[in-house]
């Protein structure tokens, strides 16, 4: 799965509902082409998993009542949501591992991310699949995958991990993603020690799930 980009074109005159579904029910699937109807074989648009999650954002701002009293409960405490994050593959790895162990642990586990902990286990960073993009250039030679991920990390600049906990409202968790176009947000406890992962593919499941829920 690490090594394929699936894109399908699906029909534009769908309802978000139908595309939601659609990447509920087909991991793999992160973006999608959208084409006028059946006929059509020229893709009009793009649109991926952060941008059905940026628009839900968006439309709640207009419609504060749009998730209901779920939009203020503690993912935590919203058993679907819980379920559902708990099923996500979470492995992590030291940083001071070298950093292309990290992307063989993707591979592996195939998975899209993994946190970076300290020696005390506590969450500092994050790499994922797409990061092994900028390698190779000016910054990044190949040879800094032979480095500590204390060391990657400082050379590649990346930006910190956005985490929360059980306690965080769905309301908070989707503004996380939608300001920072992040595909992933670490869940951590009190010792900010990694216990769980909220991924795109996550926010899929649970919204399809509710929808059916009605």
């Amino acid at each position: 799965a690490m090594d394929k980009v699936y894109f399908t074109p699906v029909n534009g005159t769908g309802s978000a509902y139908e595309l939601i579904e659609f990447f509920a029910s087909q991991k793999a699937h992160h973006r999608v082409g959208v084409c006028h109807d059946e006929n059509d074989d020229f893709t009009r648009a793009i649109v991926t998993q952060s941008d059905v999650v940026d628009h839900l954002y968006k439309h709640s701002l207009k419609q504060p009542d749009l998730f209901g009293v779920l939009g203020k409960l503690p993912i935590g405490a919203i058993e679907g949501f819980r379920r559902h994050a708990e099923k996500e593959s979470l492995v992590s790895m030291s940083i001071n591992a070298q950093a292309i162990h990290a992307f063989w642990l993707m591979r592996f586990e195939k998975v899209y991310g993994v946190p970076i902990v300290d020696n005390s286990g506590k969450l500092v960073a994050n790499i994922s699949a797409s990061d092994i993009k900028g390698i190779g250039s000016g910054k990044l030679p190949f040879s800094s995958l032979l480095l500590p991920i204390r060391d990657f990390l400082r050379a590649a600049k990346f930006m910190p991990p956005l985490k929360c906990t059980w306690d965080t409202t769905l309301e908070n968790l989707l503004q996380q993603i939608a300001l920072y176009r992040v595909h992933r947000v670490w869940i951590v406890n009190n010792q900010d020690v990694p216990v769980g992962v909220v991924t795109l593919s996550t926010l899929m499941t649970f919204f399809r799930d509710i929808a059916q829920e009605k």
